[in-house]
């Protein structure tokens, strides 16, 4: 059996991927609000916050080796390019981001190790409201492009990066910033969805770099 961590286990995204890959993977996840929804999850469910260190640690600590790394847990982090607040939460998990990647290396299988990161299509097409929150995924793309680069490419650790539009998740709170999403896309992806898409990828000897499924939201309007 394949061991995998899931930071955001109970993001629906997360707990999709769990189900989907169980049993042949044995998952260790995070939650930080969702205690009782964790205990409905197969695998081990630990409370932790990506940008407190103490936290990825214990998370890392929880696994001898590692197959596979998924990060699905970055909140929408509003604020144009003038706004400090956003540029430090924003920093906060580029920090964390950067930690676990290094915790993870030691323990990742230097052969058959995958990391999928769950980053917003705004990578490739900013949010001029979240202008942090966008580069923060540019900047983690380009991290994946690096580790195919120098790994992937000798037949080692490989990173897929799933450029993401609006996910059909209980974790919109604003019905109006919502509609504004639904009005310019085809329709919401769905968590399931993903999670058959990366139980296909993982069936790959070479992983895609980047896959954008945003519902066509970057497009422009006829």
């Amino acid at each position: 059996m394949a061991n995998g961590i899931i930071f955001g286990g109970t993001s629906g995204v997360g707990e999709a991927i769990i189900r989907s890959l169980n049993p042949d993977y044995e998952f260790v996840f995070t939650y930080r609000s969702d205690a009782e929804k964790a205990k409905d999850i197969p695998g081990k469910a630990i409370y932790a916050d990506m940008t407190n260190p103490k936290d990825v640690q214990n998370v890392f600590d929880q696994v001898d080796s590692l197959d596979l790394l998924v990060f699905s847990c970055f909140d929408f982090v509003k604020g144009d390019a003038f706004d400090r607040d956003a540029s430090d939460k924003v920093l906060a998990y580029l920090s964390g981001y950067s930690n676990s990647l290094s915790c993870a290396y030691p323990k990742m299988d230097k052969s058959k190790g995958r990391i999928i990161n769950m980053i917003g299509a705004s990578a490739e097409s900013t949010i001029p409201d979240a202008s942090y929150y966008s580069a923060m995924f540019a900047y983690i793309n380009n991290l994946s492009n690096g580790i195919n680069s120098k790994f992937g490419k000798k037949g080692g650790i490989q990173a897929l990066d799933l450029l993401m539009g609006p996910i059909n998740t209980g974790r919109w709170k604003d019905p109006e910033f919502k509609k504004k999403y639904e009005s310019n896309v085809r329709k919401f992806v769905e968590p399931q969805e993903i999670a058959d898409f990366i139980k296909f990828a993982l069936r790959a000897e070479t992983f895609p770099t980047k896959f954008v499924w945003d519902g066509y939201y970057s497009l422009p309007n006829p």
